[in-house]
């Protein structure tokens, strides 16, 4: 897969039967193929074992046990699903509960996939059947539209009950929809939102709000009100759970002068508790002038509403028109994009109080894992001396219509 970001190689030495633990008994009822298990304990010594050991038991409380773990006989799918998809949320293996994004696994074969299954469901006391190339194709085929990693109560409710869901808070979600500019013409209706161009082929990431009404999308340039360009994009990939999607515009270039490559997307481990951000973005469009707009702000929390923990809350404001657009440390490095604010009204009614500075950011982790679903090459790039200019670059305004 081209030249990954340094993130996903690391992950990658971690994740291919789950940095969490999560195995599977196969659905065959053959025993395991020798051949098989040796091509297995190969696949995991060049993927696995720097994480999870050579004895499977992991490294607590940060890579779960694969050995004993009572995840092992249940379904040979937990076990594909996560490595194609990858994970996210709490996991509790053997007593302890573990709570972090595992991004899937680009570059194995469905041979490949079968054979770590196998080799890791009949090692270190582990007993299991072999799974197939067959059954690998067949799992992938029934989640093929499935984009978003999994939960582990999605993966197998008994190990990991549902959890009740939480009382609803209300969000507003920062993109905008303006009137038709001609009344007579209401198909003409359009979307606003941002978004960053984030490789050398002209892929963007955004909302998936910003465009999930729409079916036609654009890279706009306007200035002093009046639009100076309007590039056609192509949506490769959408994550409505995670709220992000993917576009592509083969025809935008980065303006004269600005860096080679797009600013880097780094795991939102990068990002601590109280870091200061920066947040770049086109809000209120058509009231506000069309430039890019910047502010800043810090860390909060490393979790958004509910203790969701695909988001970051962070002081930076926004305002409609900056969702999808890029959430960045000091330096440039990205890890978030702009997604919604906790709404005033709701606040108001549930708090009496006016909220201040409770904005919301999709964690880093989450793009990164669409775009390797997507099998979206990502440059080495790394952060610029002019972190703010270098962000503003390739930060862009979408135009979405019916």
């Amino acid at each position: 897969m081209g030249a990954a970001p340094h993130f996903l190689g690391q992950m990658r030495k971690c994740v291919i039967v789950s940095a969490f633990g999560v195995l599977a008994s196969v659905l065959a009822s053959a025993a395991p193929d020798a051949a098989s298990l040796e091509r297995g304990k190969a696949v995991y010594s060049r993927t696995c074992i720097a994480c999870h050991q050579p004895t499977g038991m992991g490294l607590p409380p940060v890579f779960p046990p694969l050995a004993g773990s009572e995840w092992v006989a249940k379904d040979a799918s937990i076990a594909v699903r996560n490595i194609v998809n990858g994970m996210q949320g709490p996991i509790t293996v053997k007593g302890v509960t573990y709570n972090s994004m595992m991004p899937p696994v680009a570059g194995l074969s469905d041979r490949d996939i079968a054979d770590v299954v196998t080799y890791v469901a009949n090692s270190w006391g582990n007993k299991g059947p072999s799974v197939t190339e067959a059954q690998v194709k067949s799992i992938k085929l029934k989640y093929v539209d499935r984009a978003a990693p999994w939960y582990a109560y999605e993966l197998s409710e008994e190990l990991a009950p549902k959890p009740a869901p939480a009382p609803v808070a209300e969000v507003r979600r920062p993109s905008v929809r303006p009137p038709a500019e001609n009344q007579k013409k209401p198909e003409n209706k359009r979307g606003f939102g941002s978004g960053m161009v984030f490789t050398e082929k002209g892929h963007v990431f955004t909302n998936h709000h910003v465009i999930k009404n729409y079916s036609k999308y654009y890279i706009v340039t306007y200035e002093n009100g009046i639009l100076k360009k309007k590039l056609p994009a192509t949506l490769i990939k959408k994550d409505p759970q995670s709220d992000l999607a993917i576009l592509q515009c083969r025809e935008w270039n980065a303006p004269e002068g600005s860096p080679r490559l797009p600013p880097p997307i780094v795991p939102s481990r990068q990002c601590k508790l109280g870091a200061p951000v920066f947040v770049l973005g086109f809000p209120l469009p058509g009231t506000v002038s069309s430039n890019v707009k910047y502010t800043n702000g810090s860390v909060s929390d490393m979790s958004g509403l509910r203790d969701d923990s695909r988001e970051i809350q962070h002081t930076a404001q926004i305002q409609p028109g900056n969702s999808g657009g890029p959430m960045a440390l000091a330096d440039g490095r990205i890890v978030g994009i702009v997604v919604s604010s906790l709404s005033e009204s709701y606040a108001l009614r549930a708090s009496g109080a006016l909220p201040q500075g409770v904005n919301f950011s999709v964690k880093s982790d989450y793009i990164l894992n669409l775009a390797a679903i997507a099998e979206i090459d990502l440059p080495s790039a790394k952060p610029s001396s002019e972190p703010i200019e270098h962000v503003k670059a390739y930060t862009v305004q979408i135009m979405c219509e019916d």
